[in-house]
């Protein structure tokens, strides 16, 4: 007997994906297998409700609207991987539906930050990011002063290119209106709360970070980031209590 194997999808409040698939219990489609993992060759899906959630502003984007669906599916035939951030299957059917992980920012910005860590070794982003992992450090005027550092020894080319990934992976409102221009996504950062590392968003699935000397493993630091967030913030209620 073939053992089953368990993957999640996720789709939007119609239970449809890109080019109007329809999603449903016991609804299978399949695909040709063969061809780049960002191709209709193949049917994507994710190893884990975190990295669902965690990823899909950089995907398919489902999170953006209201009503998104995450599906338990099971998956057969031809796969491929990319790095651990999503795959492509040949051929997926969708099971049932389950409640989508409910994610803190804190927990969002913390899986960034782990994730970058091991590849990206700035001075002045490194600083940052261990005071805002300690709580000692999450002030808007830090924020701004890692950002000003990264785009200080980014080369400008690079830099906009990433800046505009950034806003694509961005998960506040306001990386979607400054999309369309890389600067407008820098001055976006920089008026934000939290997040020079929203900044930084693009790199944990970015071919850089994921093809690294040091590869990363996302199911791991999505667990760790969701458990550390959530026992800090219980001791900041305890010291407030």
């Amino acid at each position: 007997m073939t053992k089953l194997i368990t993957r999640y999808k996720l789709t939007d409040a119609h239970n449809r994906t890109y080019g109007d698939t329809q999603w449903g219990p016991g609804v299978t489609h399949t695909a040709l297998g063969t061809g780049d993992l960002c191709t209709a060759g193949w049917i994507h899906v994710y190893t884990n409700p975190l990295l669902a959630v965690l990823l899909d502003s950089i995907h398919g984007d489902f999170l953006k609207g209201k009503g998104a669906h995450l599906w338990v599916c099971h998956v057969s035939g031809a796969h491929c991987d990319d790095h651990g951030s999503k795959e492509g299957w040949q051929s997926v059917t969708t099971v049932k539906r389950i409640a989508l992980p409910r994610l803190s920012r804190g927990a969002r910005i913390r899986f960034v930050i782990l994730c970058v860590w091991p590849n990206y070794s700035k001075k002045a982003w490194r600083s940052w990011a261990r005071g805002w992992l300690s709580g000692r450090e999450r002030s808007r005027k830090a924020a701004v002063k890692a950002i000003e550092a990264v785009e200080k020894a980014a080369d400008r080319a690079a830099w906009a290119a990433w800046a505009a990934r950034a806003a694509r992976a961005a998960w506040a409102a306001w990386a979607a209106r400054a999309a369309r221009a890389a600067r407008a996504a820098v001055e976006a950062a920089r008026a934000a709360v939290e997040p020079a590392c929203v900044m930084l968003a693009s790199l944990p699935c970015s071919r850089a970070a994921l093809e690294a000397d040091k590869p990363i493993n996302l199911i791991a630091l999505a667990r760790k980031a969701v458990r550390d967030e959530a026992a800090y913030q219980a001791r900041r209620k305890e010291q407030r209590a």
